[in-house]
């Protein structure tokens, strides 16, 4: 567990010229392997940024909005060196509520289009609005699934993948908070902003994406004509990116050289949640992947064992051995990302089993107090076999026997938290539809301040396994057999289906509507 006060006092001290080498060193460590540092230092370094700006009498929210109570946290740190917070803060305040009184509620400044599944909020200056895909100066948009696509008043198309959060704060400049954006600007468009909390990227005739992650740096990537892109501090760093350049910002205000992310952005809105597809119809023993997430971010999988085919429901499929079968270099969907495994499955009867299917992150077995896992498993016992997910410390099974030796369709659909038990909200289907299911966790679950059990599956960053098919044998260790599951039409989407997506793949092995 990060010590956040320790980190606080690092960074205080950078900004204020105290930190020795000896402590340089050990924040940049910090920076580098802990997530939640990063997103510490960027806190701090906006509060900073805008005090700086404020007192050279510079608005402030021409850089971006910062949030009082952002302000207030930070201040009680260190009341003695940063007793001049409260008083800036407070003339932030009132700059920002000026701010936003200039806003023209009425004037419509762009259009959107989500597709299919997509989940989203939508707010203006003057309250909430349902049923309505406009867009006007100061609307926000948070997406937490799927794809929008944008379309500006001046021609701007801009396609933004989940989870993102927009704001548009006029036709011609966007902040953009969370998510990847690929914008395609016009000549009517010319000078077309993008802002982050790290970065001001102007456009200069051009198509470009933007990344912003919790997790990283913020990143630009140019695939025609250049942009000029800048750091967000008061201490400015600007480059004129050009054709097929990448850049992001740095720990240090700087901007750095990147490797260009070709394919890495949706350049239209695809008819479907992102999702990848093995359809275990392979020819010469290799393994195709497909899917729209397989053209972003390609999965390059490594032979653990030689592949064992069988008959399918459509075409081939896949059955386990005894080995570990497949393993792939894609991290997963994860912390608290939806996210939905689909397949086929042919369960073996007459033995004592636990075998992993698919899966991803940090699991150290039923007796784990983290949740850093997302993996679907198969378990059979005393004649009874039943699906189910692991999150690690918190697991949920089906309630519906599949020991009929048939083939039988098992979703798992995950998103948010369920109110009511104050963990993962989890559906299942079998056979295209609902099944009852039976939730567990040990006794010594990690749970947030809230008393929340969170899905936080670990990535590469916490040492969590890239996705696996067959990767686990939790079996052996209670001296039972393996299992030899049979696998078919295995999709993972980045997000929750829903039922009608469910009795698609049920029915016709479709993602997409007819």
């Amino acid at each position: 567990m990060v010590d956040e006060e320790a980190i606080e006092e690092l960074i205080i001290d950078l900004f204020e010229g105290e930190l020795n080498e000896a402590g340089f060193q050990q924040l940049q460590t910090l920076l580098k392997q802990d997530p939640r540092a990063k997103q510490i230092y960027r806190e701090y370094a906006l509060v900073h940024n805008a005090l700086e700006l404020q007192a050279q009498a510079v608005d402030p929210l021409a850089q971006k909005v910062v949030p009082i109570e952002l302000i207030i946290q930070r201040q009680r740190k260190k009341q003695v060196k940063w007793a001049a917070v409260a008083t800036a803060a407070i003339l932030l305040v009132a700059m920002m509520g000026l701010r936003f009184m200039q806003f023209e509620p009425n004037a419509v400044s762009a259009s959107f289009e989500v597709s299919p599944g997509a989940r989203y909020a939508l707010s203006h200056v003057e309250g909430e609005s349902e049923g309505e895909n406009l867009l006007r100066e100061g609307s926000r948009l948070e997406l937490s699934q799927g794809v929008v696509e944008v379309v500006l008043t001046n021609g701007v198309r801009g396609v933004v993948s989940a989870p993102a959060d927009l704001t548009l704060h006029e036709a011609g400049e966007l902040y953009l908070a969370r998510g990847e954006a690929w914008f395609d600007v016009p000549r009517s468009g010319h000078g077309f902003t993008v802002r982050t909390d790290e970065l001001r990227v102007v456009d200069l005739g051009t198509r470009f994406g933007v990344a912003v992650h919790e997790d990283g740096y913020d990143e630009v990537h140019v695939y025609e004509g250049k942009v000029l892109v800048e750091t967000s501090y008061a201490s400015k760093d600007s480059w004129e990116l050009g054709e097929l350049a990448s850049c992001r910002a740095t720990v240090t205000g700087k901007l750095e050289s990147i490797a260009h992310g070709e394919g890495k952005f949706l350049t239209q809105l695809p008819r479907s949640l992102p999702y990848y597809h093995w359809g275990f119809d392979q020819k010469d023993n290799v393994l195709d992947v497909g899917g729209v997430l397989q053209e972003l971010e390609p999965i390059q999988m490594e032979w653990w064992s030689e592949l064992q085919t069988i008959d399918g429901v459509f075409g081939q499929a896949f059955r386990s051995d005894n080995e570990h079968l497949y393993r792939g270099d894609w991290q997963g969907v994860v912390d608290e990302e939806s996210v939905s495994i689909a397949c086929w499955i042919k369960a073996p009867k007459g033995q004592n089993y636990v075998r992993q299917v698919v899966g991803w992150g940090r699991q150290y077995g039923f007796n784990d107090s983290e949740t850093n896992a997302f993996y679907l498993y198969v378990e059979a016992e005393g004649g009874v076999v039943v699906p189910g997910i692991s999150l690690g410390g918190y697991w949920v099974s089906a309630m519906t026997d599949l020991s009929d030796g048939e083939w039988h369709h098992v979703v798992f659909a995950c998103n948010g938290s369920d109110e009511a038990i104050k963990a993962p909200a989890i559906t299942c289907y079998i056979d295209g539809k609902v099944c009852e299911v039976k939730r567990e966790w040990t006794e010594r679950v990690a749970r947030n301040a809230d008393g929340y059990v969170e899905k936080r599956t670990a990535g590469d960053w916490r040492n969590g396994n890239p996705v696996g098919i067959f990767g686990g044998r939790w079996g052996i260790y209670n001296g039972w057999t393996d299992g030899q599951i049979g696998l078919d039409e295995l999709y993972l989407f980045k997000g929750q289906i829903g039922a009608q997506e469910v009795e698609r793949l049920y029915r016709d092995n479709a993602v997409e509507a007819p």
